[in-house]
């Protein structure tokens, strides 16, 4: 029931003891890197290093972006407030922004929601009109499910013409099957009362 713990360097049973280093540093792995400590080996530098003091090739604050937010510490750039931050700290929300202080190159004000239509020539807001014209996606919309309701109603219609010509052949076929069997039936006697007098003549 022995094994072998290399954490400890000694045999042990694991319903006796549990396999643990009490001493940092003697899980160090072929590079001599200290994982108890948060050490790993990184290949590019060739050194051993902790995730969250630097990355595996440059240290924190040698990959700032374009507005000098460094990704390796977690900052990620705000557009409404042009600041630096990271998400658990802080949300990307502006109290101090003022609706208007962000006019594009045409005078759109994208935080009200306004972006440019070429096709107009003006700042519109999509949920109140569309890029082409001026007419409400609220109109478009109820336009839209009126054209939906009388296209059912259409489809209705079509489907009960096609349920009653359906009844009207049906009913054919049954007239017919059963005038074609009363003119069978007809036949036989006339066949049957010929056969008996054919008989009775030959007596």
């Amino acid at each position: 029931g022995y094994s072998f713990c290399v954490g400890t360097g000694e045999c042990y049973r694991p319903w006796e003891s549990d396999c643990v280093s009490t001493v940092i540093g003697g899980d160090r792995d072929k590079f001599g890197c200290i994982s108890a400590a948060g050490y790993r080996w990184c290949n590019a530098t060739s050194k051993c290093y902790r995730s969250w003091e630097e990355t595996c090739g440059a240290l924190n604050g040698g990959d700032a972006d374009a507005h000098g937010c460094i990704a390796s510490a977690g900052y990620l750039y705000c557009v409404s407030s042009d600041t630096c931050y990271r998400p658990w700290e802080t949300d990307c929300t502006s109290t101090s922004m003022i609706t208007g202080n962000d006019r594009d190159e045409n005078g759109c004000i994208a935080s009200a929601g306004y972006s440019w239509c070429d096709s107009a020539s003006k700042c519109y807001r999509s949920w109140e009109e569309s890029c082409n014209g001026t007419e409400t996606q609220g109109t478009e919309s109820s336009s839209s499910v009126k054209g939906n309701g009388s296209d059912t109603m259409g489809l209705y219609i079509i489907i009960g013409i096609l349920s009653v010509l359906v009844a009207i052949c049906v009913i054919g076929l049954m007239v017919y099957i059963s005038s074609k069997r009363q003119r069978y039936k007809k036949d036989e006697k006339m066949v049957g009362s010929a056969d008996a007098s054919v008989s009775y003549e030959q007596l």
